[in-house]
């Protein structure tokens, strides 16, 4: 029997006509392994080395400093202890950075700032004469509000109103703190000539450009619609990239030229997306996430779409289409609204995703695998079947064939014994025939795996075995 299906399977195989090879993505591990980052990541960026830079939304006690305060008794200056944001810098085995934490932009080897606060002035009634108003020395804290890469691979950071530049080899800063003036700002875009774009969080004010030295351009947008968590701008600064998450879609302003002005168009309807990153491998894709169990996805006013929850979608910004990856979150606690998707990098070879979220659950690593999906021959089946992978046990790849009768859309989903969704292998329309999906588990655990097809009406489930 084993002799008759292997030859059978073996000439099917032979006689293919067609393939199809899409990425798929599957959770690797918690980063750092530790899960010393916590919860509230807002920002991710992976520097032309590999190493992850990580940026927290909240101030922790581990990144505590003596700052300038007041003694509410008697109005006199001292120190206090803060807590405050800073930015970890690790390498890709998890290790830190030998200059992380970052809590100062320090230019020149002069601490210019403390990234993550700083130092205000404030009048308040007299302690020892209530008649009378002085002013005291406090503490303003910095929130962490997003990471990216400028045009040579450096990280610029958002901290709250203000943009910072580092040295991604070294961690010094590159220059002066950039007060964007927008009363807090989201994680910018940056083109290609090093230009910033940058808008605040709320709705109703500017998108602003600022060229590379922080001189003010323009607005590309003198008023926004909608909340806002990240925008992004093209290489050649002729187009940005505007969620706004609240009202379920994503603005796209183009112009035609530098000195042209934009014009806007709305994509990606139904996303309510706060996080997006080009993909370095592939220069005319950006990922962005659809939403979150806080913000639903597919609310958008007379659209029919079905996006995933909590999912990262790669976007063909030449054809204004979804390409087919996706990255899905795979959740601290089940339909938690408070895991949403804030932050998103990737490393140099675009085979690692390390993702975040705010404001549950540390950063989350995932690699990518290619599958295959062949369609075998022309035969049309009469009936939807999913048949057992072969061979199982398997290690560390398998094959599993499935047929549709009619043109369907298909699912085929893996996962592990907790119900965990571990890969996608097929996501996409499909005409009437019989296929061969290839699933290759190269960075998951041996144990039992389920593997689930949804066409139509249809679904079915099934057991294999990962043997290492």
């Amino acid at each position: 029997m084993f002799k008759k299906f292997f030859s059978v399977f073996a000439m099917i195989v032979l006689v293919s006509v067609s393939l199809f090879s899409q990425n798929t993505w599957q959770f690797a591990s918690v980063f750092p392994a530790d899960s010393s980052q916590g919860a509230g990541t807002h920002g991710i960026a992976v520097d032309p080395d590999g190493k992850i830079w990580i940026q927290c939304y909240y101030a922790y006690s581990r990144d505590s400093i003596q700052v300038p305060g007041y003694d509410a008794a008697t109005g006199a200056f001292k120190t206090v202890k803060a807590n405050v944001r800073a930015i970890y810098v690790f390498n890709p085995d998890g290790t830190q950075a030998s200059f992380s934490p970052i809590l100062y932009n320090k230019v020149g080897g002069v601490v210019k700032d403390t990234i993550g606060g700083e130092t205000t002035f404030k009048s308040i009634k007299n302690p020892q004469d209530t008649t009378q108003m002085i002013t005291v020395a406090a503490w303003s804290a910095n929130t962490g509000r997003g990471l990216t890469l400028d045009e040579s691979g450096n990280v610029v950071a958002g901290c709250w109103d203000y943009l910072f530049k580092f040295d991604y080899k070294t961690g010094a800063g590159l220059m002066d703190r950039l007060v964007c003036g927008l009363g807090g700002t989201v994680k910018p875009g940056i083109d290609a000539a090093g230009n910033f774009y940058v808008r605040s969080v709320i709705p109703g004010g500017p998108i602003k450009m600022f060229d590379k030295n922080g001189i003010f351009l323009g607005n590309v947008l003198d008023i926004t619609t909608g909340y806002c968590r990240s925008i992004d701008v093209s290489k050649d600064g002729l187009t940005v990239y505007h969620p706004a998450y609240s009202v379920h879609y994503v603005e796209k302003l183009t112009r035609a030229d530098e000195f042209s002005p934009f014009v806007s168009d709305t994509v990606l309807r139904g996303f309510d997306c706060e996080s997006l990153v080009w993909d370095p491998k592939k220069p005319n894709q950006l990922w962005l996430s659809s939403g979150s169990y806080n913000d639903l996805p597919n609310r958008h006013t007379g659209e029919v779409t079905n996006y995933d929850v909590a999912t990262w979608y790669a976007y063909d910004t030449k054809t204004n289409t979804l390409s087919g990856e996706k990255i899905a979150w795979n959740f601290y606690v089940d339909k938690n609204a408070a895991e949403r998707p804030r932050a998103i990098g990737f490393s140099p070879d675009g085979k690692i995703a390390y993702l975040g979220t705010f404001s549950a659950g540390a950063v989350r690593k995932y690699t990518v695998v290619a599958s295959s999906v062949e369609k075998l021959g022309n035969t049309i089946p009469t009936v939807y079947m999913l048949e057992q992978n072969y061979p199982n046990p398997f290690n560390p790849e398998t094959s599993i064939r499935f047929s549709v009768p009619q043109e369907s859309f298909v699912t085929v989903k893996v996962f592990n014994t907790l119900g965990e969704e571990v890969m996608t292998l097929v996501n996409e329309e499909k005409s009437a025939g019989v296929y061969n999906v290839s699933f290759k588990a190269n960075s998951l655990t041996s144990g039992i795996y389920f593997y689930t097809i949804k066409a139509n009406d249809f679904t079915s489930t099934k057991k294999m075995i990962l043997m290492k």
